[in-house]
């Protein structure tokens, strides 16, 4: 079973190699990995061409500049793997992730596998909040109906996507936006029949000081504004759901 990892790299010199490293190093072997070039204007693209020297089959795609979504898009029409996945270029990933991911197929197909985050903060490792709610317990074959929790887990780069589930539901990440994980995770949950949930943690989101982190700007207006925008698009997914605990489970 193919999995293609996806990874936009946009000005990240100081933190791609260890993140190539980490996911190019994978117990599990039938990796595709394609880095998308996202126009840097720092070192990123040349640490790129090492990488590429260091490890042959990784393949590096340049464009100009057109921002994480257009870049996770372009990087999925690209691919060819029965599952997609998303790595950020500045965080790492357990050497063992992937293979957990695929082993829990193997107990139920499932149409998305999500895993358990930890934060990253040079080499300190700490609980990610966001993720807490939602990792308390393995759960192989569940669904955001039977597990509410899943509400929380709104990023995508710690999952497995079926390709099959991602073409025939169109999903795209929204070009321009911040934000940009919540309008394709939300509406996949609620279209996945079965979602392999592991709480042991395989992804490890690094925390960054600098001014253009996400998590530094939420009272930036723009920020505001598209984080508005990623809700309408699930309340619009949320329309025609009867189930009474997920309705009340989203307005928490």
């Amino acid at each position: 079973m193919k999995v293609s990892v996806i990874i936009p790299a946009y000005n990240v010199s100081e933190y791609i190699d260890a993140c190539i490293d980490s996911v190019m190093n994978q117990s599990y072997p039938d990796l595709e990995v394609i880095v998308v070039e996202d126009g840097s204007t720092d070192d990123t693209g040349e640490k790129l061409k090492q990488l590429q020297q260091k490890y042959p089959s990784l393949q590096v795609i340049r464009k100009e500049n057109g921002g994480l979504s257009a870049a996770r898009n372009d990087g999925v029409k690209l691919s060819t793997g029965t599952y997609l996945a998303f790595v950020d270029s500045d965080d790492v990933i357990d050497r063992t992730m992937y293979e957990r991911m695929v082993k829990s197929l193997e107990q139920a197909d499932a149409e998305i596998v999500t895993i358990g985050v930890s934060r990253l903060r040079g080499e300190d490792v700490y609980p990610s909040v966001l993720h807490e709610r939602f990792m308390q317990e393995t759960k192989i074959g569940t669904n955001l109906h039977e597990t509410n929790e899943l509400l929380y887990d709104t990023t995508s780069w710690n999952k497995l996507f079926k390709r099959s589930f991602w073409d025939e539901n169109q999903f795209a990440f929204p070009v321009g936006k911040t934000f940009e994980d919540i309008p394709v995770v939300i509406p996949a949950y609620l279209k996945a029949e079965r979602v392999n949930l592991l709480a042991s943690i395989g992804y490890y989101w690094r925390s960054r000081e600098s001014s253009g982190s996400i998590t530094q700007q939420r009272n930036n207006v723009r920020m505001v504004k598209d984080r508005l925008d990623a809700l309408r698009v699930c309340d619009q997914a949320f329309k025609g759901v009867t189930d009474t605990k997920l309705i009340q489970a989203k307005k928490r």
